[in-house]
């Protein structure tokens, strides 16, 4: 029998292309071929605060189900919620800035009488001159009233930040897998709370030899089987392929999607998927 010789130095595809052609069936039908695989979750998160604190409470446990947007914990708030109050009340009071805007429209019109009067001889320039700084004082301390209310609502929306932080909401649809605090205990930044998954949709994680890579492509599906007690066959997708073999063990890695519409399917298990591919000849045994 022939051997091929790959020589690599015009990159590892085209090498991996020229081993294909060594040891490829052309004239050989699709065969299903089986990898072992693991099921994981499509996301994890482990969620704490961003700010220091006492856990006030937590609503959920280990195996409970959640929701994005769900409150799942909260750092204790009264001090923030009293702030709020105070802010709110702060920049809901304009009843200075009316009292003031009254003053100026007095002033305002006693300034255009007094212009007439002025013109028909009847009043002093001084007397204008003084009603006319009154004005200008009037329409400062208003400028100033409404900048001290704008800055209130600022302080107000800075505050119900600060506030909003002590609430924690679940960023997605899953299921708790582990609950590391428990009201009462001092949260610090970096703490982890609680470890949430997301099991719709599931990834398969497979390792493939490297000699199947050109057999592989995006959108590309297999059939996915659990073990026992699970069992049956399930069609995933392939969603990515690493374009950086493992040297250790001549492999590529390939994630396929499972739909998991129900979340009846656990992840953490492991598994073997099938591929319609073209046989290797003997390489796999060398």
């Amino acid at each position: 029998m022939k051997q091929r010789v790959c020589r690599v130095s015009l990159g590892w595809l085209i090498a991996v292309a020229l081993c294909l052609g060594g040891f490829l069936d052309q004239g050989s039908a699709l065969a299903e071929e089986r990898f072992d695989c693991v099921i994981e979750p499509s996301r994890s998160v482990e969620l704490g605060s961003h700010v220091m604190g006492v856990l006030k409470a937590v609503n959920v446990g280990r195996g409970d189900k959640v929701s994005e947007g769900q409150i799942l914990f909260k750092i204790e708030d009264r001090v923030e919620v009293a702030t709020v109050v105070l802010q709110r009340a702060r920049a809901m009071d304009t009843a200075s800035l009316r009292a003031k805007q009254a003053d100026l429209a007095l002033a305002m019109e006693r300034e255009k009488r007094t212009r007439k009067l002025l013109g028909r001889g009847v009043s002093s320039r001084d007397e204008f001159d003084e009603i006319a700084a009154e004005v200008k004082v009037n329409r400062g301390e208003f400028q100033r009233l409404q900048y001290q209310l704008r800055l209130a609502g600022l302080e107000l929306a800075r505050d119900e930040a600060e506030l909003s932080l002590r609430t924690v909401v679940s960023p997605l649809d899953g299921f708790v897998m582990q609950r590391l605090m428990s009201p009462g205990e001092v949260v610090e930044k970096g703490s982890s709370i609680l470890h949430i998954v997301d099991l719709s949709p599931l990834y398969v994680e497979v390792f493939i030899p490297a000699v199947y890579y050109a057999q592989f492509a995006l959108g590309q599906t297999g059939l996915v089987q659990p073990q026992e007690p699970v069992g049956s066959r399930y069609r995933a997708r392939i969603i990515v392929i690493d374009r950086v073999f493992d040297a250790t063990s001549n492999t590529f890695g390939v994630r396929l999607a499972l739909d998991n519409p129900n979340e009846l399917l656990p992840a953490g298990q492991r598994c073997t998927v099938a591929f319609d591919v073209r046989p290797i000849k003997g390489l796999l045994e060398q």
